[in-house]
């Protein structure tokens, strides 16, 4: 494992994980979880689930953007991503680096 990667993983704890986005703007759900982006790290499961939930809650609008607007097409993505985002140990094999 190279130095870097360690530093990014706390020795316990949990991960807020946020699935990629493709070039085309698509979040993509890879199965493969060393893929997804660590937004924060927790020291409970019931702390990133809250934060989690707070960030669906700033992304999910309470005015709409104009149709066809960029600025709706990247707060669909964010909303997109943040309700797919996991809580996952950093303890889980699946979030190690390849």
């Amino acid at each position: 494992m190279k130095f870097y990667h360690a530093a990014a993983f706390p020795l316990a704890g949990w991960l807020l994980l946020l699935p990629p986005v493709s070039r085309t703007m698509r979040v993509e759900m890879t199965p493969d979880l060393s893929k997804w982006k660590v937004q924060s790290t927790h020291a409970t499961a019931a702390e990133c689930e809250q934060e989690r939930q707070r960030l669906l809650g700033l992304a999910t609008p309470s005015t709409p953007a104009p149709k066809g607007s960029l600025r709706r097409v990247g707060r669909e993505v964010m909303v997109a991503r943040y309700q797919s985002a996991r809580c996952v140990s950093s303890a889980d094999p699946a979030v190690k680096p390849k």
